[in-house]
């Protein structure tokens, strides 16, 4: 087992993770902060972003200047401006006439960010346990453990930062089953590229109603005109992104000072006022194509083949031959039917506190927890723990009921990067100096 003593130990080497790499390498380019030690350990043996949703035609839903580091410092070298220039696309980006790039792009500007921090990355690291290291009833480190290609490892720090991401939502009645006819959208293009390039007549449903929902559809509709597919929802139908200059103001960092400061009920009306900004909401434009091919093909007579069921969810469900059998209720009328389909896409989104929960439970003892047994996530992004516990541990990603709408989007990164690196190097400052003391 091979041991590293470190300042800044990062787990998850994501588009969070890796807007703090970026504000690190401005910080540690100074010669007198060379000294510093940082590791990121990633589960994957590459960087890569929703890899199987990069589909034709999507584009990102942010402006393109709010990268990993522009918000922050727009003269960077990381910025999606200078990512543009050194491509050789600047000028026929401007032609577009877009603010808003397409995600096939955006995924190679940070594989293309991601590059240049190859030396700090460990892939292939799947962690395993995160524990405090108590001396004389302190803890001035954390030991992470971890596997790299089944080599066990490990490493000490004295702060971390969890930036692990998501794992796909399997809504209840679906997780007792595991089948290779459900597919949920994080596998949606490498369950497309085994289909037969034409003649793929089979049935397919999808589940949901957000902009992940629409996109598959959509491109059903254009790779497979011989297939019949069927998008159920519990709304009438897909509902336009609130992209509104008022309420995009939600995404602004002094927004997350005036909403981390308000009682937890007047958070929750907030969450839930602006929920068309972010969740089960569809771009307008994508909306309209997809409106504009379901008429063509009502014209055509073949409105059968590609519909949107609303108002429907699914009660019940069960593997049979050739497929899967779903037992579905109208919401309003309580009229159930049944649906036969070859295969289910489920456009459930992602799920972030079992992440959180798993990576921690190690130090369960020592975490503050507030009345519904969440871990309490202070202002600056550190973990609140027992006051003997002096190492620091960051979460990113984790705490939407205390920070916002902006905890799981890249809208915020550079902000939130220099926050927590502010808060990091205060927190190293003021333990040296309490070491120092303890001696005297």
């Amino acid at each position: 087992m091979r041991i590293q003593d470190l300042d800044i130990a990062c787990i998850g080497f994501g588009p969070a993770n890796l807007a703090l790499a970026v504000q690190l390498h401005k910080y540690l380019d100074n010669k007198q902060n060379h000294q510093y030690k940082v590791r990121f350990l990633e589960q994957k043996n590459e960087f890569s972003w929703h890899p199987n949703m990069l589909l034709e035609g999507s584009d990102v839903q942010i402006h393109y200047l709010k990268d990993l580091v522009t918000l922050v410092d727009p003269c960077s070298y990381f910025s999606f401006v200078n990512y543009l220039k050194r491509s050789g696309r600047l000028l026929q980006f401007m032609n577009l006439k877009t603010s808003f790039p397409c995600r096939i792009e955006y995924n190679d500007y940070l594989c293309w960010a991601a590059s240049h921090f190859t030396d700090w990355v460990e892939y292939n690291s799947k962690v395993t346990g995160i524990h405090f290291v108590e001396k004389k009833g302190k803890a001035d480190q954390i030991y992470i453990e971890y596997t790299d290609n089944k080599e066990q490892k490990g490493i000490y720090a004295r702060n971390v930062v969890i930036a692990a991401g998501q794992e796909p939502y399997v809504p209840q009645v679906f997780q007792s089953c595991v089948s290779n006819r459900i597919i949920h959208t994080s596998n949606f293009l490498s369950w497309l590229e085994k289909l037969p390039k034409t003649d793929f007549s089979q049935k397919v449903v999808i589940i949901g109603s957000g902009q992940s929902a629409a996109e598959v559809f959509n491109t059903l509709i254009d790779k497979y005109p011989q297939a019949k597919v069927i998008n159920l929802m519990r709304r009438f139908g897909y509902a336009p992104a609130d992209e509104s200059c008022f309420n995009n103001e939600v995404f602004n960092p002094e927004f997350v000072d005036y909403f981390y400061n308000l009682p937890e009920n007047k958070r929750s009306i907030i969450l839930n006022n602006f929920q068309l900004t972010n969740y089960s909401a569809v771009d307008v434009d994508l909306i309209q194509t997809i409106y504009r091919k379901l008429y063509e093909l009502k014209v055509q007579h073949q409105e059968s083949k590609f519909y949107i069921q609303p108002h429907t969810k699914v009660v019940n469900f069960n593997i049979v031959d050739d497929g899967c059998l779903l037992e579905v209720e109208e919401i309003f009328t309580e009229v159930r039917s049944k649906i036969f389909c070859n295969y289910i896409i489920l456009a459930t989104g992602y799920c972030s506190t079992s992440v959180i929960q798993k990576l921690l439970k190690p130090m369960d003892a020592y975490l503050l927890k507030d009345n519904k047994d969440r871990i309490k996530v202070k202002r600056d992004y550190s973990i609140e723990t027992t006051s003997n516990m002096r190492a620091g541990i960051y979460a990113l990603g984790y705490a939407e009921e205390t920070h916002g709408l902006t905890e799981t989007l890249i809208s915020l990164l550079p902000v939130r990067s220099a926050q927590v690196l502010e808060s990091i190097f205060r927190r190293m400052s003021a333990a040296n100096l309490e070491y120092y003391e303890e001696l005297v």
